[in-house]
């Protein structure tokens, strides 16, 4: 595993005391996360955001995407699910309840690149218009 914050280097197969200590740091900034990412298998990891020990937590798996269904957990909440995903232990998946939001996640994507392109598409045909009269 690998554990990284914003705030610095990663930490390579962090122990709990590590990963209690970053996620500690996190509070009280806005900007705040945490990733603990499988080495192995960089599309699968346990990611973290939040401020004065309330965080939104969601995890990733090849293409799915799913975010802890209560809207803030507590950092002893969060420190658990991170130090049991750590460890391998499977136990993380039933300490929350989770919502799949890869389509949210994807999709709002698409519509953007789909919003850009119809833009860019417009401003083209502004442009031709005016320098072909």
């Amino acid at each position: 595993m690998r554990l990284e914050t914003e705030d610095g280097p990663a930490v390579e197969e962090p122990t709990g005391e590590q990963i209690r200590e970053a996620l500690s740091g996190l509070t009280g900034r806005a900007d705040s996360f945490a990733i603990l990412t499988r080495r192995d298998r960089p599309l699968e990891y346990l990611q973290t955001a939040g401020e004065n020990h309330q965080f939104v937590v969601e995890y990733h798996e090849g293409r799915n995407h799913c975010r802890a269904e209560a809207d803030v957990l507590p950092l002893e909440k969060v420190a658990a699910l991170f130090e049991a995903y750590n460890r391998g232990d499977e136990a993380w998946r039933d300490m929350a309840a989770w919502q799949d939001v890869t389509k949210e996640t994807s999709g709002s994507a698409w519509v953007k690149v789909l919003i850009l392109a119809a833009a860019l598409a417009l401003v083209a045909a502004i442009l031709y218009v005016s320098f072909t009269r």
